[in-house]
């Protein structure tokens, strides 16, 4: 419906995880458009319990290989686990339909990133160092980032995506209560519904036990929260509609409230420390090079 939809968009662009990587530049925003664009061929095979093609298989494997070349593996750690997850709750459930493409897309697409880093071993000066060591061995050793505790992102992830994540956590209890209370409207979770579940649990699981965080990096895991709380909203709003539409309305306002405020405050600051002096000097020592050629 339009109130789900307008507040999955209203979750992905008023949080504060947007933000920063809009201020960024940074290629963790294009690795989660490409993680996005997977999870959801994915979603769209659950839903609509159709069987893998060849162009769908090319398309998987086109998105995988632009995601390896973007970050590298990292990918499949926001996909793989919510996938064994999944599959293997299907086959327990015996639940029609598959969320697995089998193996030749994941395969062909580690393989190009193989070629990618081969190449970029034997051919350019330094990528060993800068790329292979730094940017991904780098993630699990403390001597290149400094490491954090498991726990982590969890109490970024709630404070950073409020008020959203406290509206999933109060939309989870209401949906938990009535299917407790064993009334008749309690029915067991769509497929789609728990491949988001278990897309976003799994990529926050995996990314907490890798040593090197960063708040920006569990970034790919909130376009998935934000089809969750559209789908908990559209589902609970066939019982409970009023109650539904005033906590989305109250989470609009206060989000859209707070974020104009943190911008303003941001760009104030910024301003005030004069945050542009390396740019501005750069500038200068442009002009002045220019001036005595």
């Amino acid at each position: 419906g339009s109130v789900a939809t307008l507040t999955a968009a209203c979750a992905f662009s008023f949080n504060l995880f947007a933000l920063r990587l809009a201020s960024l530049v940074r290629t963790d925003m294009p690795l989660a458009f490409v993680i996005f664009a997977i999870g959801w061929l994915i979603w769209e095979k659950i839903r609509t319990q159709r069987p893998w093609t060849r162009r769908d298989r090319t398309v998987l494997f086109l998105l995988l290989s632009a995601g390896m070349l973007i970050k590298g593996p990292i990918v499949y750690a926001f996909l793989l686990p919510g996938l064994v997850a999944f599959e293997w709750r299907r086959r327990r459930m015996k639940t029609p339909g598959t969320a697995w493409s089998g193996w030749m897309p994941w395969l062909l697409s580690f393989l190009v990133f193989v070629l990618w880093a081969a190449g970029g071993i034997l051919f350019v000066p330094e990528f060993t160092e800068h790329v292979v060591l730094r940017e991904f061995v780098g993630r699990f050793s403390e001597a290149v980032h400094r490491s954090q505790p498991i726990y982590f992102y969890l109490p970024h992830l709630l404070h950073r995506f409020a008020p959203w994540s406290l509206l999933l956590i109060a939309f989870a209890v209401m949906a938990w209560r009535r299917n407790k209370d064993g009334s008749t409207e309690s029915r067991p979770t769509k497929p789609e519904t728990l491949w988001l579940i278990v897309w976003a649990v799994g990529g926050l699981l995996v990314m907490s036990f890798v040593p090197s965080k960063r708040i920006d990096r569990i970034f790919p895991i909130v376009p998935p929260l934000c089809l969750l709380l559209a789908s908990m909203v559209g589902r609970l709003r066939e019982k409970q509609g009023p109650l539904v539409d005033r906590c989305c309305v109250t989470a609009m306002v206060l989000a859209a409230v707070f974020m104009s405020g943190y911008t303003a405050r941001k760009i104030e600051v910024a301003n005030r420390e004069q945050r542009d002096a390396f740019a501005v000097f750069g500038r200068a020592v442009v002009l002045e090079a220019a001036t005595h050629r």
